[in-house]
C-alpha cells in the first residue's frame, strides 16, 4: 500500500488493503506527506517507510520494519513497535511516549529529547548533536550512544551489553548509566557526575575535565 498526499491524518486503523472506519493496515506501507498525524492505528505485517516534514504520533505504529523520515520532527507520545530493525532520521526526536523494537534501535537526529522509554531487544544506536534523556533507554545488547554537543542524563541508560558512549559534555543529574559489560566513555570536554556510572566488568573513562560528586564503579 502506497499513501501520497500534503497531509496525511489517522485517527482510525489501516490495514491490508481492508479499510473500515476503525483502521488502515498493509504488508507494505509507504507513506509521503508533508505531515504525518496519527492518532489511531498504522500496522504493517512488512516494511513501514514513512517520508514526511514532520511527524506525530499519539497512537500506535506497528510493523515487521520501520523507517521514519522527518525533516524537521519525530513527536512520538504514543506507541512505535517493531519486530526487526526500527530507523528514525530526522532533524528532532521529542520522545514521550515508547520506542520498541524487538532487533535494532537507530536514531539519527539534530537533537534528542526522551521523557519516555527507547527499548531495543538487541543494539540501540544514537548519533545527535545534542541530547536530553529524562526517561528511559533499556538495551538488551550494546549500546552506542554518540553526541557531538552535550549529553545530559536525569533519567535511566542500561544496558545488558557494552556501553559505548562519547559526547562533548556529559552531565549527569541524579541520572544513571549502567552495563552489564563494559563503558568505555570519551568526553572531549567536562564530565559531571552527580549520579550513577556503573559497569559490571570494566569501565574507561576519557574526559579533559572530571568532577565526580556521585558514584563510579
Amino acid at each position: 500500500m502506497q499513501v501520497q498526499a500534503a497531509t496525511v491524518r489517522n485517527e482510525g486503523k489501516i490495514v491490508s488493503g481492508i479499510q473500515d472506519d476503525k483502521r488502515i493496515a498493509g504488508k507494505q506501507l509507504k507513506i509521503s506527506a508533508e505531515r504525518l498525524d496519527n492518532q489511531g492505528e498504522l500496522n504493517a505485517s512488512g516494511h513501514l517507510a514513512v517520508q514526511a516534514s514532520a511527524v506525530e504520533n499519539t497512537g500506535k505504529i506497528a510493523a515487521n520494519s520501520a523507517k521514519l523520515e522527518a525533516k524537521q520532527q519525530v513527536k512520538n507520545s504514543g506507541q512505535i513497535v517493531t519486530a526487526q530493525t526500527l530507523t528514525v532520521a530526522t532533524q528532532q526526536l521529542d520522545n514521550s511516549g515508547t520506542l520498541h523494537t524487538e532487533s535494532d534501535l537507530r536514531v539519527v537526529a539534530e537533537s534528542v529529547d526522551n521523557r519516555g522509554k527507547i527499548v531495543a531487544a538487541e543494539e540501540l544506536n544514537i548519533a545527535a548533536s545534542d541530547l536530553n534523556n529524562s526517561g528511559e533507554m533499556l538495551i538488551d545488547g550494546h549500546l552506542h550512544l554518540h553526541v557531538d554537543g552535550d549529553l545530559k542524563n536525569t533519567g535511566l541508560i542500561a544496558a545488558k551489553g557494552d556501553a559505548d558512549i562519547s559526547a562533548g559534555t556529559l552531565t549527569q543529574d541524579g541520572g544513571q548509566i549502567l552495563s552489564g559489560q563494559d563503558i568505555q566513555l570519551r568526553i572531549r570536554d567536562v564530565l559531571h557526575n552527580l549520579g550513577v556510572l556503573s559497569a559490571a566488568r570494566h569501565m574507561r573513562i576519557s574526559a579533559a575535565q572530571l568532577n565526580n560528586d556521585g558514584s563510579l564503579g
